[in-house]
């Protein structure tokens, strides 16, 4: 998994005789790399998520660490570590008050400590975080979409950390058809990550096709909360609409794994009513329809719904939309035609042929509870 700024630096405290001075609260920021900086115009070109390093050897005096560090929290930088030596012998209280404040996480490294070598052991932990993350990813993928492998990918997942049996839920992000998957940038995915790996759980993304998938596990609803408005504050920047299916929260990944077709459904749900979060938990009917097989639906949905169908492919009609809409505002004539921009008589001529052409009459209720199911499982083909 990803690496937090703590988990480095505990890592190598000793090793390197690292001090924190302040930020303690922001101990918790992710770290993607290592970058060394001189000239505090460069913060300009940092990608966020950086640990800094600086000997100020570009400088003179401690005035311009307080705009240093303005920008380099303001580029989402992770903290920074400042070479005490020569250039700079002390932080002053000004400065660590400013980080205190901010929740930027400020360290110092004695000058006989190289900063070639905490930067090569920094970034040798945070390849091989990135090496287990993406080993772990695949084995839960595997664990889903391959049942025959279960028994072997537990005990591996085991191995690394993760016990199967820890309560974990499936979220599962989608893009409107006309924005690939593929020109969201890295930065942006990389962002959402780290905003998961803030909660300090164990997780797991994966691509699947068209869509991303994260297994989160014991994630609190509070936390799923934020993270749902991160994602779709991220995926905003990059001008993409977002669907989010959050799946039902399973005992266990095997209880997950079992899931997983329903909450692809949901995602379509999402898509096709141009919702932006769908909750499996409250998804009402459509959660009893999310269990039945899909051959059984089409079966269905083909029975009571398919003449009007293939009248609308035929003749250019939108019966189908009427008669959703007829069934949405619960048989009123006057907001069908007020939605759709007609005259009522035109509302009850087409309502009348809709009839004929299923031959079923469209003032029963057994009726329409009918063609509204019918209409709902629609949405989930």
């Amino acid at each position: 998994m990803a690496l937090s700024v703590e988990e480095l630096v505990n890592h190598a405290k000793k090793s390197y005789q690292i001090q924190i001075l302040a930020g303690q609260t922001g101990l918790n920021n992710v770290v993607n790399w290592i970058h060394s900086v001189e000239d505090i115009q460069v913060a300009n070109f940092l990608r966020g998520d950086e640990l800094v390093f600086t000997t100020a050897i570009a400088q003179t005096g401690t005035d311009w660490l307080d705009s240093f560090i303005q920008q380099l929290y303001q580029h989402k930088a992770a903290g920074l570590f400042i070479n005490l030596g020569p250039y700079i012998s002390e932080i002053p209280d000004e400065i660590i008050n400013l980080c205190n404040e901010l929740g930027f996480p400020l360290f110092s490294i004695p000058w006989k400590t190289r900063i070639v070598d905490i930067s090569r052991d920094f970034c040798n932990q945070i390849i091989q975080s990135d090496g287990s993350e993406g080993d772990i990813s695949d084995k839960i993928k595997r664990y889903i979409f391959h049942p025959s492998e279960r028994k072997e990918l537990s005990n591996s997942l085991r191995q690394n950390g993760v016990k199967p049996v820890r309560s974990c839920q499936m979220i599962i992000i989608a893009l409107e058809e006309d924005k690939k998957l593929q020109a969201i940038s890295r930065v942006a995915k990389q962002n959402i990550k780290n905003q998961v790996h803030r909660f300090q759980h164990v997780y797991s993304f994966f691509e699947d096709g068209k869509y991303l998938v994260y297994v989160l596990f014991e994630f609190d609803k509070r936390e799923l909360v934020y993270l749902n408005q991160r994602i779709i504050e991220e995926f905003n920047k990059e001008d993409a609409k977002v669907h989010l299916a959050i799946g039902p929260k399973a005992n266990n990944l095997e209880e997950l794994a079992e899931k997983y077709k329903e909450i692809y459904r949901l995602v379509k749900i999402g898509i096709n009513q141009g919702q932006t979060v769908l909750h499996y938990d409250d998804m009402g009917i459509f959660e009893l329809l999310l269990s039945v097989p899909n051959q059984l639906l089409e079966q269905y949905y083909d029975k009571t719904l398919e003449l009007i169908v293939t009248h609308d492919r035929n003749h250019a009609t939108n019966y189908v939309e009427v008669l959703r809409l007829y069934l949405l505002y619960n048989g009123s004539i006057q907001k069908v035609s007020e939605q759709l921009f007609i005259h009522r008589n035109t509302v009850t001529y087409q309502l009348n042929q809709i009839g004929k052409i299923l031959g079923r009459d469209l003032g029963l209720l057994e009726v329409r509870l009918e063609l509204l199911l019918a209409l709902k499982i629609g949405d989930l083909l």
